[in-house]
């Protein structure tokens, strides 16, 4: 049998600007680079009956050396894939406000360097606000539709707050949700199970069988600058073991309106 571990970095550079057609409609464009690092150990083992074996690494038959060790690296770096959005503002009180967001990811990215996802998708939201003085509640509600043979669509959902702690300083606080739409497209192996030479279950992979189900905590802080700059900052944690995804997400920006 062999173990694979595998280890995924990714450094993201994104460069984002909105413009306002008017006071209820802006379009906006979101340029990534990427960089992607891949670091992967494999370890495989012969297993040994008894007696001679003529499967082995290095060695003698009668002592074989039925364990090897093997490792990779690999770096890439390139243009992400670029996303574009449209926000139509639909009301717009003193208390609340509402809107739509449409938005579409194009597949700009290297799939075969983990550049980019290597297909279309598309996103709706809804999306409602409220101000209560420094309190500043928020949510959104929306569609994911992806394309390609391996990537599910999704329902998303969020809910925070932004809290204005001082003049300078703001406190975001949100719960990021999405689930699953429709089946699976990827039929996880199942444990195989061998009687002869001997009884011995082999466990294929330990990848789980389970929907695309995702809950993530994001909290963050803004800071204002006197000369109008905005200082961003972010952690993104995940909230349910829902297999292959990053331990935590660290995001670090600088805003400028004008």
């Amino acid at each position: 049998q062999m173990n694979l571990h595998l280890a995924v970095n990714l450094l993201v550079a994104s460069f984002t600007a909105s413009y306002g057609v008017s006071d209820a409609l802006d379009v906006g464009v979101a340029v990534p680079f990427v960089r992607t690092s891949v670091s992967g150990e494999s370890t495989a083992e012969i297993f040994l009956v008894g007696g001679d074996t003529l499967h082995r690494f290095a060695g003698t038959g009668s002592n074989p050396v039925l364990t090897a060790t093997s490792t990779a690296t690999g770096i890439a770096s390139g243009l992400g894939d670029i996303e574009g959005h449209v926000k139509l503002r639909l009301v717009q009180g003193e208390r609340i406000g509402i809107a739509l967001l449409a938005s579409a990811r194009f597949p700009t990215g290297d799939e075969q360097n983990l550049l980019g996802s290597g297909s279309f998708s598309a996103r709706g939201l809804g999306i409602v606000s409220a101000r209560l003085g420094r309190f500043n509640p928020h949510g959104a509600i929306g569609y994911t539709r992806r394309g390609g043979s391996l990537l599910t669509n999704s329902v998303e959902a969020s809910a925070g707050f932004d809290h204005l702690l001082a003049p300078w300083v703001t406190m975001a606080v949100d719960a990021l949700g999405s689930w699953q739409a429709g089946a699976s497209k990827i039929d996880v192996p199942a444990q195989v199970q061998y009687d002869a030479p001997f009884p011995y279950t082999l466990q294929v992979t330990n990848i789980p069988s389970r929907r695309d189900n995702f809950l993530n905590a994001s909290i963050g802080f803004k800071f204002r600058t006197r000369r109008g700059i905005q200082i961003v900052s972010n952690a993104l944690f995940p909230l349910l073991d829902a297999g292959l995804q990053p331990r935590v997400t660290w995001t670090g920006g600088l805003e400028y309106s004008f």
